[in-house]
């Protein structure tokens, strides 16, 4: 008899659930999104041009979703300056990159290391950030919704923008709260 034991593994494609913790952070703070996106570590124009422009081309390319994370982190290369005051994209353009993070990081397969989901919710958060900015969100949240309700919505959005102290229903309507 062996002490050791074969962990039972779900079957390929399962998700394993769990209640996500508690956030121990208020991601409706600019200051706290701010903080993530230092201009100091941002490529510089041309750099962040070239990677917005990688992110959108590789977009329209129907990559596998192994590849939508960092599809997504090259389109925040551009919205990054979007957000902090200095576009390099016209807002047509920063309003489809928000559509498109949010798409990709609400169509993430599963079961990935937990750092990929830390990823995740910080190009979430400034894309919400951006579409808090410029009065995106959904009418019933303040804006005039040209980001839709079906893409705030997801879970791995939801979660990127928790609050201690908030009902994890209200997080959308928290974060959104704070609209300048």
């Amino acid at each position: 008899m062996s002490v050791f034991r074969r962990r039972a593994e779900p079957p390929p494609g399962a998700r394993i659930t769990s209640a996500p913790p508690a956030p121990a952070l208020d991601w409706s703070e600019d200051d706290r999104i701010r903080a993530e996106w230092p201009p100091g570590q941002l490529e510089g124009a041309a750099g962040g041009r070239l990677g917005w422009g990688n992110g959108m081309a590789l977009y329209e390319q129907n990559p596998a979703p192994g590849q939508y994370l960092n599809i997504a982190e090259y389109l925040t290369r551009g919205l990054a300056y979007t957000y902090l005051g200095k576009p390099l994209i016209s807002d047509a353009q920063a309003a489809e990159s928000v559509r498109r993070i949010l798409h990709l990081i609400s169509a993430l397969p599963p079961g990935g290391p937990a750092v990929l989901d830390h990823i995740a919710a910080r190009l979430a958060r400034l894309a919400l950030a951006v579409t808090r900015q410029k009065g995106w969100q959904p009418a019933s949240l303040g804006g005039d919704g040209q980001i839709p309700d079906e893409l705030l919505r997801p879970p791995a959005v939801v979660e990127a923008i928790g609050a201690p102290g908030v009902a994890r229903n209200d997080y959308l309507r928290h974060f959104f709260a704070k609209a300048s």
